[in-house]
């Protein structure tokens, strides 16, 4: 068995058959050198930019979200990296852009429309806040790893593609998290649930990118109380790797 990912070799993105046929697998605890060293990959990943190519499969069947991620570096001790969340959105796009630190929601509702921006958008509820890290899921799983919040058992083990490894990790409850070589989140299967698993993977990375993805397409409207509500308001629900709220 095998799937298809890209990672990045010499800056070019090069496409490679994961082999997932009988990985080598050791006993890991948090406090571990080994452990140590895949949460400092992990940390290096979050450090440098990145964008890439998701594809979310589902194990009921239902069709694949597919989405984009940008990322800027994070800064230490003081915030969150930017980032941009893209995913198709009915016939158009929907883009949600974390500049300077302040977020919005675009959306463009046909190739040919133009676009439509809220913000700055600030979540008043737990249900958006973790809507917006699900935005970032890529990062949001590379924190998870730097900040060390796992029970045990721990497994960490590598996946063999092309002669080169990913670096995986198996939590306690089956779930499976892997990075790749330059430290980004680029691979995570469920833990099985009636026979079936949701699997997530990059299908492109590429540590360069324009920065011009960052800047909004069109003048924002401002959320406030009495004015336009925000894009994803409940009524519209706007495709993201998290739970549909």
């Amino acid at each position: 068995m095998s799937e298809r990912t890209r990672v990045p070799r010499l800056g070019v993105l090069v496409t490679l058959t994961l082999l997932t046929c009988s990985p080598q697998s050791y006993a890991a605890t948090s406090a571990g050198t080994a452990y140590k060293r895949f949460a400092a990959l992990a940390r290096h990943g979050l450090s440098v930019p990145f964008a890439a190519s998701y594809v979310l499969s589902y194990g009921d069947g239902t069709g694949p979200l597919r989405f984009i991620v940008w990322s800027e570096p994070e800064i230490p001790n003081k915030t969150q990296g930017d980032f941009v969340y893209q995913t198709q959105l009915h016939r158009g796009t929907f883009r949600f852009l974390r500049t300077h630190g302040t977020d919005y929601e675009c959306v463009q509702a046909t190739v040919k429309a133009t676009w439509r921006c809220v913000g700055p958008y600030v979540p008043d509820s737990n249900d958006q806040i973790m809507q917006v890290e699900s935005y970032r899921l890529p990062m949001f799983v590379g924190e998870q790893i730097v900040s060390d919040g796992f029970a045990q058992p721990l497994r960490l083990f590598y996946r063999v593609v092309h002669g080169q490894r990913l670096w995986c990790l198996s939590l306690d409850d089956g779930a499976v998290w892997c990075l790749a070589r330059s430290g980004q989140f680029v691979y995570s299967q469920d833990p099985p649930a009636n026979g079936q698993s949701n699997r997530m993977e990059a299908v492109s990375l590429s540590l360069s990118y324009s920065r011009q993805i960052f800047v909004l397409p069109t003048k924002p409207q401002p959320l406030k109380e009495g004015g336009p509500p925000a894009i994803c308001d409940g009524s519209v629900y706007c495709p993201s790797p998290g739970p549909e709220p």
